[in-house]
C-alpha cells in the first residue's frame, strides 16, 4: 500500500479540457462567460454555439441552443 500523496497538476483548471477538444478556441467559452457575467442559461447558449463536438450534427447543436433559449423564456415567466 502506497502512502504517496496524489499528484497535483501544475496546469490551471481553466487552461485545460477533459474529454475532447471541442472547446479549443482563442477565447474559451468559460472565460468569455465569466468576463461578461452571463447567467447559467446564456452561458450554455454561448457554450453550445461555439463548440464543435465530433459526431454532433448542426441540427443537434441548434436544438440544444433552442432548448436553452426556451428554458430562459420559461424562467422569465416564472419570475413574474
Amino acid at each position: 500500500m502506497s502512502l504517496k500523496k496524489p499528484h497535483r497538476a501544475t496546469e490551471k483548471a481553466t487552461d485545460k479540457q477533459i474529454g475532447g477538444d471541442h472547446y479549443k478556441l482563442t477565447i474559451s467559452p468559460l472565460k468569455f462567460i465569466l468576463a461578461n457575467n452571463l447567467n447559467f442559461v446564456d452561458g450554455n447558449i454561448v457554450k453550445y454555439a461555439v463548440r464543435n463536438k465530433q459526431g454532433e450534427s448542426l441540427e443537434q447543436k441548434y436544438n440544444k441552443i433552442i432548448h436553452y433559449a426556451e428554458l430562459g423564456k420559461e424562467l422569465l415567466k416564472n419570475k413574474k
